[in-house]
């Protein structure tokens, strides 16, 4: 697929033209970079103990002066950035229930004021990219793309991000964040039972929400027929790939 650059509904610049964006998969990696000034995204299918091998393909192995990898795990927490330590921070993951043992290690993202983003990457996962890429590498998560790159209308907006089996779920009203979740979405009805819990849990009134990611002009399809502003975001399943090419 070629989107061209400045398409995206938040502008963009040529001048990250040497640029390279990764997004893990259940089923390999897709990625996108600027060819002829134009943001070109592409697949690749492997099984990820296949990883190492899959990152010597030809596109991936320019000089890129910054690769950005975006992994959709569940393993997040959002926290105050002034409650971030090193030490802490698998702690963090623990309390929600989620493991991080010795071949795992937890990462940082920036998600706005005052607001720090933690998630686990397996080794397995980072250290290919480490050896491939060194101080040019960059982690990041779809949460994180949702949560600096949020709605800036005085209305409501739940927002839902869909990456294999994930969905980062963004909730704000009136400018103000209420949710900041990473749910299961392996099927429809989770979809739906997670839609209708959230809105349940907020009961704010007339709600705009915002399909991303994978599946979403599915996922709009479905929920339109229970919701009525649904749409898609202008990025649609790209939305992510693209958010290096425009921050």
């Amino acid at each position: 697929m070629v989107v061209p650059v400045g398409e995206s509904n938040r502008g963009s610049d040529v001048s990250v033209s040497n640029r390279l964006s990764i997004q893990l998969r259940l089923d390999g990696l897709s990625y996108a970079l600027v060819q002829g000034g134009q943001v070109q995204v592409n697949h690749l299918t492997f099984r990820m103990e296949e990883l190492p091998k899959a990152l010597a393909a030809d596109d991936l192995s320019a000089d890129f002066s910054a690769v950005w990898v975006c992994v959709p795990t569940r393993r997040t927490v959002l926290i105050p950035s002034e409650w971030d330590r090193p030490e802490k921070r698998a702690d963090y993951l623990r309390v929600l229930g989620f493991p991080v043992d010795q071949n795992a290690r937890v990462l940082t993202f920036a998600a706005g004021e005052n607001r720090t983003l933690l998630f686990a990457v397996d080794d397995a996962v980072a250290e290919p990219l480490e050896e491939k890429y060194g101080e040019k590498l960059a982690f990041y998560h779809p949460l994180g793309v949702s949560l600096t790159t949020g709605d800036d209308a005085a209305g409501s907006t739940l927002r839902i991000d869909a990456a294999g089996e994930t969905g980062s779920f963004t909730l704000t009203s009136a400018r103000k964040l209420l949710l900041a979740e990473v749910y299961p979405l392996t099927s429809e009805n989770e979809l739906l039972l997670s839609v209708n819990r959230t809105i349940a849990a907020h009961p704010i009134g007339r709600l705009r929400i915002v399909c991303s990611g994978d599946r979403a002009e599915s996922s709009a399809a479905l929920l339109a027929q229970f919701y009525r502003e649904v749409t898609v975001d202008p990025d649609g399943e790209n939305r992510n790939l693209l958010f290096p090419f425009v921050r």
